[in-house]
């Protein structure tokens, strides 16, 4: 015959058994952002429901601006004109339109009409400036584009 306290020790044992079931999550990065900055950041994001959307939701919940490591001077109208100059100067990272009205976020994308002699930025790779080329190829010898 089981006795009683061996009957409550064996269930105790059990619901622990149970419960253990690894370490506890611990939370590794915590972010203090209003819900408002969220809403700026993703404008299309419907904050009304809960996000149960699969595969989960990407949110932007902080920005930043590239640097421009290379600017030029444009001698052209044309968006695809000056891409297609300097496109080939870039080997390691290249140059495309969308590309470049990411990097100038002034034109219109539609459009992408230049302003003659205005400065735009063809790069936000350090690697990418003429200049810098050879010594990028010593340091990411990978990335080296021989011609």
């Amino acid at each position: 015959m089981v006795q009683p306290l061996q009957t409550i020790v064996s269930v105790v044992a059990l619901v622990t058994a149970a419960a253990a079931s690894g370490p506890r999550e611990v939370c590794t990065e915590t972010y203090f952002v209003s819900v408002d900055i969220i809403t700026q950041y993703n404008p299309t994001l419907d904050c009304s429901v809960p996000f149960t959307q699969l595969p989960r939701t990407p949110i932007c919940v902080r920005k930043y601006k590239p640097v421009c490591e290379w600017w030029v001077a444009t001698e052209t109208a044309s968006c695809t004109a000056l891409v297609a100059e300097y496109a080939p100067q870039m080997p390691n990272y290249g140059l495309n339109r969308a590309l470049f009205i990411q990097l100038n976020d002034d034109l219109d994308e539609s459009s992408c009409t230049l302003n003659i002699g205005q400065e735009y930025c063809v790069s936000n790779s350090w690697c990418d400036v003429p200049a810098n080329q050879e010594q990028c190829c010593a340091w990411f010898p990978e990335t080296c584009v021989t011609n």
